[in-house]
C-alpha cells in the first residue's frame, strides 16, 4: 500500500488544509476523518512511519481515529491482530472565515507537554 489518501466518503469540495506526521519506528498509520456528529467516515489516509502527508478535507467537524501497526493486511483486517487502535481526544473543526481556511497539522507523535490527548479504543469503535 502506498501513502495517500485511500478513500473518499464525502462529497465536499477538499479545501482545507490537513498534515498528518507520524513518529519515526516501523508503526504505520491508517487513519479515518470521521463527521463529529453521525461518525459517518469522510476520508481514510495511510500514512507510513516517520512521514508527513498533506491533503486538504471538505469544510466540517472532525474526529481523528487511526489504527497502527508494522504489517497492513488491507482494509478488513488492517494490521491483523497486533493492531491498535486509538482516538484524538478532540474535535478538529475545518472553517472559513472570510477569505481564509483553517486547517491544522496533526502530530501522532507523543511529546512532553503535547496538546493533543489520545486514548484508546476498541476495534467496533474504530
Amino acid at each position: 500500500i502506498s501513502q495517500g489518501v485511500q478513500d473518499v466518503y464525502s462529497t465536499g469540495e477538499r479545501i482545507a488544509p490537513l498534515r498528518i506526521r507520524t513518529p519515526t519506528g516501523t508503526d504505520n498509520y491508517y487513519v479515518k476523518i470521521v463527521d463529529a456528529t453521525s461518525g459517518a467516515p469522510v476520508m481514510t489516509l495511510f500514512v507510513l512511519a516517520g512521514q508527513a502527508f498533506d491533503t486538504e478535507v471538505p469544510l466540517g467537524s472532525y474526529r481523528v481515529k487511526y489504527a497502527t501497526g508494522t504489517v497492513w493486511y488491507g482494509t478488513e483486517r488492517l494490521f491483523g491482530p497486533d493492531t491498535r487502535f486509538s482516538e484524538a481526544a478532540r474535535t478538529f473543526e475545518f472553517r472559513r472565515q472570510g477569505n481564509q481556511l483553517s486547517g491544522y497539522t496533526i502530530e501522532l507523535i507523543r511529546q512532553q507537554g503535547g496538546n493533543l490527548s489520545t486514548t484508546r479504543i476498541s476495534p467496533e469503535q474504530f
